[in-house]
């Protein structure tokens, strides 16, 4: 997906996971590779996916990581947006532990 004629999207879904910024290895090199076309060197990866408990939600303000591909010649930066999806209502919501880094 293109904004503004110059900004690259990556938009994923994954299944179930802990830690959001860890799954899709590939995602920052496929982002990338799109990227290079519009001669861009920072690119946005939206993930949805689904957490293994509402424990490890993170606040709103862990989801969004930004970090340099380290195994790409140039420097290049990825800017991931983590959205979690199919948690319970929230009136079904219980007790939970801190959510740990």
């Amino acid at each position: 997906m293109l904004l503004y004629d110059k900004v690259l999207v990556e938009n994923k879904a994954g299944d179930e996971t802990a830690d959001p910024f860890a799954a899709g290895e590939n995602f920052p090199n496929l982002a990338r590779r799109y990227s290079i076309a519009l001669l861009q060197r920072v690119s946005f990866v939206v993930f949805a996916y689904k957490p293994k408990t509402e424990a490890v939600i993170p606040t709103l303000t862990r989801t969004i990581q930004v970090s340099q591909i380290e195994s790409v010649p140039e420097e290049h930066a990825q800017v991931r947006i983590v959205i979690p999806w199919g948690t319970g209502v929230p009136s079904g919501a219980k007790a939970a532990p801190a959510f740990k880094k």
